[in-house]
């Protein structure tokens, strides 16, 4: 996804609280998913949520789950669109078109349909849309019709609650404050549950005339009505009287359709025509979000609050939108949405200034309760084109623009008579009425007018280039030492050292400084002042001037080491002395703490959210009064960094949503929800009691799993690290990929987990699903009886070699070494006959078991387990292996391997057949490698040994 995509989609929203004027700077976006995202229908009437975090949509198609990685539609019975559903335990009730029942986990653990149309009494089963449920616990569940309300008592029996009149009956809300059931009746008014039937509310007969759409309960125990086209009333004492705030006056026009009260300060609205709008209790609007700040369209179905971080999700008559209420960022929207390059900001006389590639747009900061605050950006005139910088000069604002420089005045922009392309500026101590900007070709002097009434306005004049045919190259960078030099960085030449005459008009001395001086190279230096000091930002860290050598030398002990080696693209000092930088294309921020920074690592987590969103070569941070705005090819990002983490829940869940079995086609075996044996959805496999599936063993097979994390901020950049115990040995690398197959495992026990971490780096919860491949007996059978015959060949092959070279070796005298050699070859010919027993009496066990099958008799179910357990255990352990474990047990042996622990296990295998002298190619058939093999190993053994290349390593062994 580009980047234009990923900001039109993303939303950064700014929280409602934030000190200073970030209500006033960020407008709310949102992650709009279409029909083509979700490949379901475009209305989604109602929002729910599970107790593992996973999204529920009542869609048009049917109900459409979201797990943060995947889509899945589940149909009802009669294949209608869902108008409603409630989520109660492992049960979501859903509501359609002449239905209604709810889905549940099946024996796989997938959602299967169970409807409950069957026990409305025929007289009302002829009902068009559910439009809501509603859980009112001992109560019953509520099912609002148009015709009827029912009820699905305890004992799961359909009561029925007709109108008194027959106009049209909707039910409207449920106030879980109070725990009370509010419906509205047309021509009758606003009704009230009383635990038997729906009478009329005090005074309730005043909405008679009105359409009413959402009930909540509001402060001091009053009520909160909300109409379609006549706004909001509230209950005050025994009366209902309209709701006169500003807020009222906007949801009028723009037609009430669904309500969620948030908190005890603050209120979600749907509308049919103007988006979302949240509201204070006072009837305050707090933010507005639209079509014109990020939403895909105005009509608003639903409205769901996160369980976790509190963010919203609002379904759409066109698709489904997921705003980021609870997050530290927010997006500085433009008129006309218009995206455009960020370069430049200021903060001037309570205006923010904000420079693009379209001109500089601006509005009053100055009270984030006015309503100017929530007034649009506007551009200033004559600022049209590309701006390169802003700067406040003596209380003055200063533009830098690709036609010139300008003075922003009265909400307008004065040209000075100007050279083209102004970078910068810079005002030099001693120098009160001069100014030097940094042009594309060469540098610029400016200077106070005695009367700025001749030179439009501007109280500045052009006094012209600075000695152009000494320096013409583009000066982006400018800043001045205490030595009165004034330095400019190029991307791709290095750094220019400039001493001026004293009238600044000429220039007394020039020299460039690059990789020759010092530099890891000549690209993409950058300058910054950090307090007195000039720093110097590379592609390997920072730099210093030393001017006892006239070279640069690193400097990473200035943050402690903290950038070291970095690539340094840029560093912003704020009021405090901290330093914001983009290091790596990712943002970060140091703390100074008398003379040490110290990195802020929980705040650098949350930038990590815009690592690559910085424009290329020009990276942009302004900081002021807490509030940091963000340059992107896009527009500007507002980061909050007062925003608190303290009390924010950021734990979420990863899940295995699906496990498939491959022959010809996948076959899904479990359907990513685990049911308890009382039929209650669990969070871990570990919770539902049910015993550990066995797959039957195939050749030619493969298990895939499907996994996802209900992380919902940027999903698409969440990863995955996953490990099938017993068969990988380490974690998987992170990866964005929600998908694993493995193919041909062997028989056995496996433990496939999961976890997540999200674009904060936050981990989630682990998940794990176990799993045993069955034995596949038949075939085991026949490869265990060509198994023994095998190992009797190669047994008797290893003893005649032996009883060959023994005999040879009798006609010698038996010195020492020939007896040690002797007693070590009976060491392991003594073991290696002790295998060779036990398999040959287990194999016959196996014979008398299937020749006892094929005449029929009857098998002891006891010798049956055992003998299961045993073939298991031979199916993974050789031969070698119950050697080795014998061969541990002698003194000479344990000496070995405490003394040199590192010894691999094939390396172990070659120091027992080379003290007992077998020959190379009768080591290498044992071995089942190659005769050089052998010999490699023996060498590799010698250089452990510390033995010459020569020395005779059976007589170190025997010896040892």
């Amino acid at each position: 996804m580009n980047k234009l995509i990923l900001l039109q989609l993303m939303a950064l929203l700014s929280p409602l609280f934030l000190c200073g004027q970030t209500a006033s700077i960020g407008n709310p976006l949102v992650h709009n998913f279409s029909r083509k995202d979700y490949h379901a229908g475009t209305e989604n009437w109602a929002i729910g949520q599970g107790n593992r975090g996973v999204m529920y949509f009542a869609n048009h198609d049917g109900l459409l789950a979201f797990d943060g990685a995947e889509w899945q539609i589940h149909q009802l019975s009669n294949r209608t669109q869902a108008r409603s559903l409630e989520i109660i335990g492992e049960k979501i009730y859903v509501g359609g078109q002449g239905e209604f029942g709810y889905f549940h986990p099946d024996s796989l653990g997938s959602l299967k349909y169970e409807s409950l149309t069957d026990r409305v009494p025929d007289k009302y089963r002829d009902f068009s849309d559910v439009w809501r449920i509603h859980n009112m616990g001992n109560d019953g569940i509520f099912f609002n019709t148009d015709n009827c309300i029912f009820r699905l008592t305890r004992d799961n029996q359909i009561d029925t609650f007709p109108p008194v009149q027959k106009d049209n009956f909707e039910f409207t809300s449920l106030d879980q404050t109070t725990n009370r059931l509010y419906a509205f009746e047309k021509g009758r008014g606003l009704l009230e549950f009383d635990g038997i039937q729906f009478v009329l509310t005090e005074n309730g007969e005043v909405f008679k005339g009105f359409n009413v759409t959402a009930v909540q309960s509001a402060r001091n125990n009053q009520l909160l009505v909300a109409t379609e086209n006549n706004g909001f009333y509230l209950r005050q004492g025994n009366g209902f009287q309209p709701w006169k705030t500003k807020a009222n006056e906007k949801l009028m026009a723009a037609k009430i359709f669904c309500l969620l009260k948030l908190d005890e300060n603050s209120f979600a609205v749907g509308t049919r025509l103007d988006g979302v709008f949240i509201i204070s209790s006072e009837g305050k609007v707090l933010q507005h979000v639209n079509k014109l700040t990020g939403l895909q369209n105005d009509h608003i179905r639903a409205i769901w609050k996160d369980s976790k971080l509190g963010n919203l999700w609002v379904g759409l008559n066109n698709g489904i939108a997921y705003i980021e209420r609870n997050s530290p960022f927010s997006f500085v929207y433009l008129p006309q949405n218009l995206i455009t390059t960020a370069y430049a900001s200021a903060v001037h006389n309570g205006n923010l200034f904000l420079g693009t590639a379209n001109g500089i747009y601006y509005k009053d900061i100055s009270n984030p309760d006015s309503s100017a605050s929530f007034l649009p950006f506007r551009l200033v005139p004559g600022s049209e084109g590309e701006v390169r910088c802003l700067q406040v000069i003596d209380d003055e604002l200063i533009m830098g623009h690709h036609n010139g420089t300008y003075v922003i005045k009265n909400g307008k922009a004065h040209k000075i008579p100007s050279v083209e392309g102004g970078w910068t500026y810079l005002k030099l101590p001693g120098h009160p009425n001069a100014l030097i900007s940094g042009t594309y070709n060469g540098l610029a002097l400016y200077s106070k007018a005695s009367s700025s009434s001749a030179i439009n306005h501007t109280g500045w004049e052009l006094v012209g280039r600075i000695d152009s045919a000494l320096f013409d190259q583009s000066a982006r960078f400018l800043e001045y030492d205490n030595k009165g030099n004034i330095w400019i960085s190029h991307i791709y030449k290095g750094v220019y050292k400039i001493m001026l005459s004293d009238d600044l008009k000429n220039i007394k001395d020039v020299k460039l400084y690059n990789e020759k001086n010092g530099f890891p190279s000549n690209y993409y230096i950058n300058l910054f002042k950090v307090g007195n000091s000039i720093v110097f930002g590379t592609e390997k860290g920072l730099y210093r001037f030393e001017e006892s050598s006239d070279s640069f030398e690193e400097y990473d002990n200035l943050f402690n080491g903290e950038l070291k080696g970095q690539h340094i693209q840029k560093l912003v000092e704020d009021e405090e002395g901290n330093i914001r930088f983009v290091a790596n294309d990712t943002l970060g921020y140091l703390i100074k703490r008398g003379d040490h920074y110290s990195l802020q690592k929980d705040e650098i987590n949350f930038l990590k959210r815009l690592t690559g969103e910085t424009v290329d070569n020009f990276e942009y941070i302004y900081p002021f009064h807490k509030n940091i705005l963000i340059g992107t090819p896009e527009g500007f990002i507002h980061y909050d960094a007062g925003f608190s983490i303290q009390g924010q829940d950021f734990t979420y869940t990863s899940l295995i949503r699906k496990v498939e079995v491959d022959g010809k086609n996948y076959s899904m075996i479990f359907g990513g929800n685990f049911i308890s044996p009382t039929g209650n959805l669990v969070a871990n496999q570990s919770e539902s009691g049910f015993p550990i599936p066995c797959i039957p063993f195939r050749m030619n097979y493969s298990l895939r799993f499907s996994f996802a994390a209900t992380n919902y901020v940027d999903p698409d950049k969440t990863l995955f690290q996953y490990k099938l115990e017993k068969f990988d040995e380490e974690w998987s690398e992170w990866t964005t990929k929600n998908e694993k197959e493995y193919a041909n495992l062997f028989p056995g026990t496996y433990k496939f987990r999961v976890r997540a971490k999200n674009v904060y780096d936050k981990n989630s919860t682990e998940t794990a699903y176990s799993f045993r491949i069955g034995f596949p007996w038949g075939p085991f059978l026949i490869a265990l009886a060509l198994l023994g015959l095998l190992m009797g060949i190669l047994v008797y092959a290893v003893r005649k070699r032996y009883y060959k070279k023994y005999a040879l070796r009798q006609s010698a005298p038996l010195e020492e070494k020939a007896i040690m050699i002797r007693e070590a070859q009976e060491e392991f010919n003594a073991l290696w006959n002790i295998i060779v027993s036990t398999r040959k009496g287990f194999l016959g066990n196996v014979e008398n078991m299937v020749n006892a099958q094929r005449n029929g008799q009857k098998v002891d179910v006891a010798l049956l387990k055992r003998m299961h357990s045993e073939l298991e255990k031979i199916g993974n352990e050789n031969i070698w292996e119950e050697f080795m474990l014998l061969i541990s047990e002698r003194e000479w042996y344990k000496k070995l391997n405490n003394t040199y622990p590192t010894l691999t296990t094939v390396l172990r295998r070659c120091c027992v057949l080379t003290r007992a002298d077998y020959s190379t190619q009768s080591a290498a058939e044992l071995l089942n490698v190659g005769p050089r093999t052998v010999e490699h190993y023996r060498n590799t053994l010698r250089h452990i040994f510390g033995l010459e290349p020569r020395a005779d390593l059976t007589e170190f062994l025997l010896r040892f």
